[in-house]
């Protein structure tokens, strides 16, 4: 029988052999009928008069039931101790922040945009209770990088608006890339960031494939953990560098010096580095972080998660990185009318946040008002692993919470059907 590094370099072999034919199956996924041109055949098939004007009907619902971002490994810099600060909002007119350019594009979608499930939609909310740490020895597929998933407020709000702003008709929706981007490069990642060893194949807890390659050594005078892998689904990338330094600066959130580091070291591993841009935060975690970097999609606008987290220690190493594929295409779909997503705020069809202000806070019922709509993308997996960002409306106002006072609150509804 051949011996293990056999095994691996013939691993090695298929997956770079594989590589083409993954990217072709993946353009081939891709090609799907323009939404507008599917609308206008089925009005002229069947007659109905809603069909080539109803956008509720635009988007593939097959990826409805899509998983939730995983939630975070243990890491020793989760610590979450004080509270949240959250001004009172006086009352203002309803207002739609546009965060979109002054030009609207016309090309349609040519893939289907799955819709984000309500897990998705909450997975930027608020982290209901506190956050701890672990140890252990990871895995190179286990996250440490990964925002907590947030939940929906459990308590009750009724919510009001007096009216509704004009909205966009349409925003864009954008595919990522998938696993054809890195998964075949595993090799030449791995030589980039000095790694050695096999490349090989595991399969982690929750049953996702990894190509990965792992250097691991548990001598006490001389400690490694060492690991590039690529998920086999997705095409997420997680890399662990453990046996760096890891003394911090404390430095502030996205700040320049790790910024510029982050972005010259995606650039080496053939992501558009230099053109990711600063990611906005979206989660109260996520603002807390230090000496770490959030980057986004280029073009993409404001999106509820980032493309890329990744660690700067004090020596300007990169120690933990979670990166996800770039965007391999974007195009317009059509929205549906703002008050319709509202309405599935206010049933409870779509998940609602309230920012406390400690944590422990009791969750009591209260009103809350509308104030401002605007367009935030959602970052999307389907059962079969692909992924996109959907747009959905975010919804944003002011809430009186029973011996609470006043809170602020928000909710995203999906855009696009």
């Amino acid at each position: 029988m051949p011996d293990e590094m056999d095994i691996d370099e013939a691993w090695e072999r298929e997956l770079a052999e594989l590589g083409p034919v993954m990217l072709r199956q993946e353009h081939a996924d891709a090609e799907e009928p323009d939404p507008v041109f599917v609308q206008s055949l089925r009005a002229r098939l069947t007659g109905e008069p809603g069909a080539s004007t109803a956008a509720t009907e635009l988007v593939d619902r097959a990826g409805r039931a899509g998983r939730a971002r995983r939630p975070a490994g243990p890491r020793r810099r989760w610590l979450w101790g004080g509270g949240l600060a959250a001004a009172a909002v006086a009352a203002a007119a309803i207002a739609f922040v546009s965060t979109r350019p002054s030009t609207t594009p016309t090309q349609h979608a040519a893939f289907a945009l799955p819709t984000p499930n309500a897990t998705q939609l909450a997975q930027g909310y608020p982290v209901l209770g506190g956050l701890g740490s672990g140890g252990g020895t990871p895995s190179p597929w286990d996250h440490l990088m990964g925002i907590p998933s947030g939940g929906a407020y459990p308590g009750h709000l009724r919510l009001s608006a007096s009216s509704f702003p004009s909205e966009p008709t349409s925003a864009r929706a954008y595919r990522l890339a998938g696993s054809s981007f890195a998964a075949p490069r595993i090799a030449s990642l791995a030589k980039d960031l000095a790694i050695s060893g096999p490349v090989k194949r595991g399969r982690a807890p929750d049953g996702s494939s990894w190509t990965y390659v792992w250097d691991l050594s548990k001598s006490a005078a001389h400690p490694l953990n060492h690991s590039v892998a690529v998920s086999l689904q997705t095409g997420e990338l997680v890399y662990h560098d453990l046996s760096a330094s890891a003394v911090s600066r404390h430095l502030a959130l996205n700040s320049p010096r790790n910024v510029a580091i982050a972005q010259a070291w995606l650039t080496r591993l053939g992501w558009p580095g230099a053109a990711m841009p600063v990611h906005v935060p979206t989660s109260a975690v996520e603002r807390d972080l230090t000496d770490t970097v959030t980057l986004g999609w280029p073009g993409a606008g404001p999106v509820d998660a980032p493309a890329a987290m990744l660690y700067v220690d004090a020596a300007g190493t990169v120690e933990e990185a979670q990166v996800w594929p770039p965007v391999a295409q974007s195009g317009v779909v059509l929205t549906r009318p703002a008050a319709a997503a509202w309405r599935d705020l206010q049933s409870g069809r779509a998940p609602v946040a309230v920012i406390q202000r400690e944590i422990g806070e009791p969750f009591n019922n209260g009103t809350g008002t509308l104030q401002t709509v605007s367009i935030l993308e959602v970052f999307t997996e389907t059962p079969t692993g692909k992924l996109y960002l959907a747009p959905a409306y975010r919804f944003q106002g002011s809430a009186i919470i029973k011996k609470l006072g006043r809170r602020r609150w928000f909710g995203l509804a999906p855009a696009g059907g």
